[in-house]
């Protein structure tokens, strides 16, 4: 899961161009954590690393493929990105990965 922000920043580059090339699809899913620094600073930075922890290995399973990347852009941002799939799969995967970020081991807090 460990991609630099500037590695991002060339393998995007270079898996676009590709797609170009290729005439094929890419698709880039981004993903914030919500109230995250309200989740660190009620559960503490432990906690918090935990959390951001079980994010990268849901995204990790998810970027399963030889084209597929996962990485982590900074502070509580993430990004997918998926070079062998079309709309259709594309939307089943950051689907999917909605849905396994919630059913994961992490604590919710929820404001009222």
């Amino acid at each position: 899961m460990k991609i630099l922000r500037r590695h991002f920043n060339n393998l995007f580059e270079q898996e676009l161009n590709r797609a170009k090339r290729d005439s094929k699809s890419i698709c880039l899913i981004m993903l914030d954590v919500d109230m995250f620094k309200l989740y660190n600073d009620n559960y503490g930075h432990q906690k918090g690393d935990f959390a951001l922890q079980e994010v990268a290995k849901v995204l990790k399973a998810h970027a399963r493929r030889a084209g597929d990347f996962a990485f982590r852009l900074g502070g509580e941002e993430f990004g997918v990105i998926l070079t062998s799939s079309d709309y259709e799969q594309s939307l089943q995967v950051a689907e999917s990965i909605h849905l396994n970020i919630e059913k994961s081991a992490i604590e919710l807090w929820l404001l009222l």
